[in-house]
């Protein structure tokens, strides 16, 4: 059980970094659809951002999905729908 909830911790400050780390590789002007592709020889990150307009000095993106992939023990899929920044 104490395995488990160190696992679970792990994984949740994997996925805080490097969504902040993911975001910002996003462009800040417009556009349709922009993707972005990592892979070495045991992570990978895949990110899709679909539909940005600028409104003033912020960013509107329609659909962010942001897949990382840290070998066969830690994976993540997180998909953020109007997001502003």
């Amino acid at each position: 059980m104490k395995s488990l909830v160190t696992a679970i911790i792990c994984g949740l400050m994997l996925t805080g970094c490097s969504m902040q780390g993911n975001l910002a590789k996003l462009p800040d002007g417009e556009f349709k659809r922009f993707e972005y592709h990592r892979a070495g020889n045991a992570t990978s990150t895949h990110i899709t951002a679909i539909n940005a307009i600028k409104v003033g000095d912020m960013t509107e993106i329609e659909k962010v999905t942001i897949s990382v992939d840290y070998g066969p023990f830690a994976n993540f899929l997180i998909l953020l729908e109007d997001y502003k920044r």
